[in-house]
């Protein structure tokens, strides 16, 4: 009997422990369980809410160590990275036409002589370009109806294009100043009250213009007109002018006022009627009016 009291105690030994060890897990279990449930984050509040702030409104910063902000702020080639809705936004703030880029070639000064022949003008122009940037460098240049004759530089790695549609394009292989002289060509047109040219030219902030006729006793008029000279010349009548910035260069000589006009005779007239018709008979009033443009009629 004793035998079987202690079987029976060493069992309910090992009932109590296995009880007591199921115990203390279910515990663990249950508590991970509801630690889980209180870390949940709290469920998104309606649109509208109280709580709620738009994504663009939320503060947006940008750690950067305190030894490296020097060198990240004045860091050209440093790269930024932003949101697509920012970056559009930031390009819509842009001004128009983009960022200007330097010029990589500029016409200091240009000078222009003409010489007028019967019913040509031969204009020989010399223009100054500093070359700033890195060659090769591309300057247009257009001079309208004129054509040119002949072109020469002081540099051999000074080459003039024609692009085919009345333009140009000159093209600098060495940086610094170079000199480039163009013999052109215009047409001199007759007008009514005298004779005039005319031709394109790119703008530059220097620009001299000499003309020489070779009718004596002459006005001429050049506009842009900013200064104008009188110059001595042998034959004919000389003038120099200061024009400046401008696109288009014209020149119009006539004889002075004081002087028999030497061109040809021009006239018109106008012819009027009035014809009536009273009791069988016709009757018929006509005038010439005579209007001379230019000469005398005797």
């Amino acid at each position: 009997m004793q035998v079987k009291d202690a079987d029976r105690s060493a069992r309910a030994a090992r009932s109590g422990w296995w009880f007591l060890a199921a115990g203390f897990l279910m515990a663990a279990i249950f508590g991970r369980i509801a630690a889980a449930q209180d870390d949940a984050p709290p469920p998104p509040v309606a649109d509208g809410g109280a709580d709620s702030q738009p994504a663009e409104d939320l503060p947006k910063f940008l750690y950067i160590p305190f030894q490296d902000l020097r060198a990240t702020i004045n860091d050209l080639n440093a790269s930024v990275m932003v949101p697509l809705a920012e970056y559009l936004k930031l390009k819509q703030m842009r001004p128009e036409g983009g960022e200007t880029k330097p010029a990589a070639a500029v016409i200091t000064a240009a000078e222009y002589t003409a010489v007028v022949e019967k019913d040509l003008a031969r204009i020989h122009a010399v223009l100054s370009v500093n070359v700033l940037g890195k060659p090769w460098v591309e300057v247009p240049l257009a001079f309208g109806d004129a054509a040119i004759g002949k072109f020469a530089g002081e540099d051999p790695n000074v080459i003039l294009r024609g692009n085919g549609d009345g333009s140009y394009t000159l093209l600098l292989g060495t940086a610094g100043q170079h000199k480039v002289e163009l013999d052109l060509v215009a047409r001199v047109h007759a007008l009514p009250d005298g004779r005039q040219i005319a031709f394109t030219t790119p703008p530059v902030a220097v620009t001299t213009f000499d003309l020489q006729v070779p009718d004596a006793d002459q006005t001429v008029e050049i506009q842009p007109r900013q200064v104008t000279l009188a110059v001595e010349a042998a034959e004919g009548t000389r003038v120099r002018a200061s024009v400046g910035a401008t696109p288009t260069i014209t020149a119009k000589w006539y004889p002075r006022a004081s002087s028999k006009p030497q061109m040809e005779l021009l006239a018109s007239a106008g012819n009027e009627q009035i014809v009536s018709i009273d009791e069988g008979l016709l009757h018929r009033d006509a005038w010439i009016r005579f209007e001379v443009l230019r000469g005398q009629l005797s």
